[in-house]
C-alpha cells in the first residue's frame, strides 16, 4: 500500500483544526448565550451579590437587595434595593425598585470587584421622626432617581438627584474630592464617643429634624416649590468648598405672611489659600409682599458674610422694597443698607453703618419727598458698650398743611469719655457727650416764610464728686 501524499495529508490536518476551532468557538458561543441567559433569567450567584453588597457598604451605601441580574445593555441590575443609614447614624430607609451598577472591567479580571457607578430608580422612603411627649412626624420621599459615579483620584460624583421630599422638588448634583476621608473621621468621630454619647447625638440631631419637619408643616404652597443645590468640595480639613442653592415657590403663605414669586439664591465658598475667609452670599425676592402690619408690591434683599480663621468677620446687607404700605405711613420706595465690621486687632469691637432711604412717603401726615438717614457705630459687643454712635440726616421736600420746608438736615454724636466699670453697683453709669447741629432752608407756615435756620447742641453729662461726707 503507497503512503498517503504530505501535501494531502497536511490539508487534511488542517480541516481537523479548523473543524476542532469551529467546534470550541460554537461550544464557547453556547456557554456565553446559556450563561447570558442564565444570569438574565436565574440571576447572578451569591457570591457575586456578597462581594457587590461589601464592596457598594465600603463607599458608605449601606444596600441590601434580594435579586441580581445582568442585562446586555444595562449590565449589572439589581431589584427590590433597601438603601439604610449606617450603623450610629440617622436616615430614613428608601426602597428602590431597580439599580443599575457599572463594574471597573480591568479589576474585574483579576477577580476583584469595583464599582464605577451606580444609578438608582424609582426610589420611595418614609422616615417616622419621633422625641420624647409629641406625636411622631413623618419625612415622606417619593420619585427618587440618581446617579452616583466613583471617580479616580478618591473622587465622588454625583451626576444628579432628583427626588420629591415632604412635597417639594430637590435635584442635586456635585462632586467631593478626597470623599473616602469624610467617612474615615466621622467613624473615627464615632468611636471616639461612648454608647451614651452617640445616643445623645442622635436624639439631639432627630429633635432638631423633629423641629424642621413642624416648622416647615406651617408653611403652605400653591404648586409644589423647586430647590437645586450643587456642591463641589474637598473633604480634607480646610479644603476648598463652592455650595450653591436655589429655590423657587409660585405662591407662598408663611407665619410671617404670604407672597407671590418667591425667589432664594445662596453661595458658599472657601478657597485652599491661607488664611481664607468663608463666605456666605444669599439672595430673596418677592412680588406681593403681604403681612399683618406691612405690604409691598416687590421686595429684594441681600446678604453676604465673610468670616476669617482668626474671628475677623464682615457682614453687608442691601434690602429695598417698592410700593410700601405700614400702619403710620406708606412710601413708594424703601431701601436698607448696612454694614458691620469686627476691627483687625480687637475682634471684640465691632464697627456697623446703617442707612434708610424713603422717596415719596407719607408719615403720619407728614409728606416727604425724599430721606434719608445714616448711622454708624461703633462698640465693643463682648460688654455691649457703645463708644460712639454717630447720626446724620437729610429730608427734601418736608410738608403738613399750611407748614412745609424745602430742606432739613441734622448731624449728631453720642459717645462717652470713660468705659463702664461693670464690676461695681453703677457701673452702667458711663458719663456721655452728645452734640447736635440742627439746619433748615426755606420753611414756610402758611404767610410766614424763614429763609434759613440753624440750631447747635451740645450736652455733657454732668459729674458729681462727694468726698468726707459724713
Amino acid at each position: 500500500m503507497k503512503p498517503k501524499p504530505k501535501r494531502k495529508r497536511f490539508w487534511q490536518l488542517c480541516r481537523w483544526a479548523i473543524r476542532g476551532m469551529r467546534i470550541v468557538l460554537l461550544l464557547a458561543a453556547f456557554l456565553l448565550v446559556a450563561g447570558f441567559i442564565w444570569f438574565n433569567q436565574v440571576g447572578m450567584p451569591e457570591f457575586a451579590k456578597t462581594s457587590l453588597q461589601e464592596e457598594l457598604n465600603s463607599r458608605g451605601l449601606e444596600v441590601e437587595f434580594k435579586r441580581m441580574y445582568w442585562k446586555w445593555f444595562q449590565g449589572i441590575v439589581t431589584e427590590d434595593l433597601t438603601v439604610r443609614p449606617s450603623e450610629g447614624r440617622i436616615g430614613p430607609s428608601i426602597q428602590i425598585q431597580s439599580a443599575d451598577v457599572d463594574l471597573d472591567l480591568n479589576r474585574l479580571a483579576k477577580l476583584d470587584v469595583s464599582v464605577t457607578s451606580i444609578e438608582l430608580y424609582h426610589g420611595n422612603g418614609r422616615w417616622e421622626v419621633a422625641v420624647s411627649n409629641e406625636l411622631p412626624k413623618i419625612l415622606s420621599i417619593k420619585k427618587l432617581n440618581t446617579n452616583i459615579r466613583f471617580l479616580p483620584d478618591d473622587r465622588w460624583q454625583l451626576t444628579h438627584f432628583n427626588a420629591v421630599v415632604q412635597d417639594v422638588s430637590i435635584s442635586a448634583s456635585g462632586i467631593i474630592t478626597n470623599a473616602s476621608l469624610a467617612r474615615r473621621q466621622s467613624a473615627s468621630t464615632s468611636r471616639k464617643r461612648s454608647p451614651k454619647q452617640q445616643r445623645d447625638t442622635v436624639e439631639r440631631a432627630e429633635a432638631q429634624i423633629y423641629r424642621a419637619i413642624k416648622k416647615f408643616e406651617e408653611f403652605k404652597f400653591a404648586k409644589p416649590p423647586v430647590i437645586a443645590v450643587n456642591l463641589n468640595a474637598d473633604a480634607r480639613e480646610n479644603g476648598e468648598v463652592d455650595a450653591r442653592i436655589s429655590g423657587s415657590a409660585n405662591l407662598l403663605d408663611s407665619p410671617f405672611g404670604e407672597c407671590r414669586n418667591f425667589q432664594l439664591n445662596g453661595q458658599v465658598t472657601r478657597s485652599t489659600e491661607t488664611n481664607s475667609p468663608i463666605q456666605a452670599r444669599l439672595s430673596l425676592g418677592a412680588s406681593a409682599v403681604l403681612t399683618d402690619e406691612f405690604q409691598s408690591r416687590q421686595a429684594r434683599g441681600f446678604i453676604f458674610l465673610a468670616v476669617k480663621p482668626g474671628g475677623e468677620w464682615d457682614l453687608l446687607l442691601n434690602t429695598n422694597f417698592k410700593e410700601a404700605k405700614f400702619p403710620h405711613g406708606e412710601a413708594d420706595y424703601i431701601g436698607v443698607e448696612g454694614s458691620a465690621s469686627s476691627d483687625t486687632i480687637n475682634t471684640n469691637e465691632v464697627h456697623a453703618n446703617l442707612s434708610l432711604t424713603l422717596s415719596d412717603a407719607v408719615l403720619e401726615q407728614n409728606r416727604i419727598g425724599n430721606l434719608k438717614l445714616s448711622t454708624s457705630i461703633t462698640g465693643d459687643h463682648r460688654v455691649r458698650h457703645v463708644q460712639v454712635a454717630e447720626l446724620k440726616g437729610r429730608i427734601n421736600r418736608l410738608s403738613r398743611g399750611d407748614y412745609s420746608i424745602e430742606q432739613l438736615a441734622f448731624e449728631g454724636t453720642l459717645r462717652t469719655n470713660t468705659a463702664p466699670d461693670l464690676s461695681t453697683t453703677h457701673g452702667w453709669l458711663v458719663p456721655w457727650i452728645i452734640d447736635l447741629d440742627l439746619e433748615g432752608k426755606n420753611a414756610r407756615d402758611g404767610s410766614s416764610q424763614l429763609h434759613s435756620i440753624g440750631a447747635e447742641l451740645s450736652w455733657h453729662t454732668p459729674k458729681l464728686e462727694l468726698e468726707s461726707l459724713q
